[in-house]
């Protein structure tokens, strides 16, 4: 087992808060739960099953079904923006509106 940490700093109001969650990695997929109490500068930190790192959705077994569905989201949005403008506009701006939106997500 693996743990993961995922971390980042903001600035609100002039102020700096760390936002930083863990992830246990386990890619036997077993159904076993650990619940671990972690503790930075007296701060509990929050334990997550998946999270987003450098784009990719990231789950406990290490599994694609997370990034997999998010991608055909953002795809599906995409082609039904493509659908909407089609009566209105050319293939060539359809084709550059593909580019833009779409095909981004198969690169």
């Amino acid at each position: 087992m693996l743990v993961s940490y995922n971390s980042s700093i903001t600035q609100q109001h002039n102020t700096t808060n760390l936002l930083t969650e863990f992830m246990l990695i386990d890619p036997k997929r077993m159904k076993t739960t650990c619940n671990l109490n972690i503790l930075i500068e007296n701060k509990q930190i929050k334990q997550v099953n998946e999270c987003k790192t450098l784009g990719i959705l990231i789950d406990q077994h290490l599994s694609w079904n997370s990034n997999t569905k998010n991608i055909c989201k953002k795809v599906t949005a995409g082609i039904a923006a493509l659908r909407s403008v089609k009566p209105f506009v050319n293939k060539e701006t359809l084709i550059s509106i593909y580019d833009a939106i779409t095909r981004p997500h198969f690169d």
